[in-house]
């Protein structure tokens, strides 16, 4: 049982910082309504949350506390390979995105023109 806990602690370690680089990123990527997409996107991880809240109540039920932080531990080791690619990535997609507004026309400095 010492060992999904374990798992589960690095998880629960690790999971601000994703969730921050992917804010910071949604952020950048949308210069017109940044409020809009990370209102959007912590929607969207609440639901996740809620139903990942019920799948984890049939889970412990089918197979048993530990076997189910295993697979939890698993699921997030899995899917850390993409926080790599945004690390990597993240910084060519802002640029991109950002040339692609100033292509259209729209500067930072207009949006904020427009909010203030």
């Amino acid at each position: 049982m010492s060992i999904p806990l374990i798992l589960q602690f690095f998880i629960g370690l690790t999971i601000q910082g994703v969730f921050t680089s992917l804010s910071t990123l949604l952020v950048d990527t949308h210069p017109k309504s940044p409020s809009a997409a990370l209102a959007g996107a912590n929607f969207g991880k609440c639901e996740i949350a809620a139903g990942g809240l019920a799948f984890l109540d049939v889970l412990i039920k089918r197979v048993g506390p530990g076997w189910t932080f295993v697979f939890f531990a698993a699921t997030g080791l899995v899917f850390l390979p993409l926080l790599y690619l945004l690390q990597k990535r993240g910084l060519k997609w802002r640029s991109k995105k950002g040339k692609e507004e100033i292509s259209r026309g729209v500067g930072v400095s207009e949006v904020s023109e427009k909010e203030g």
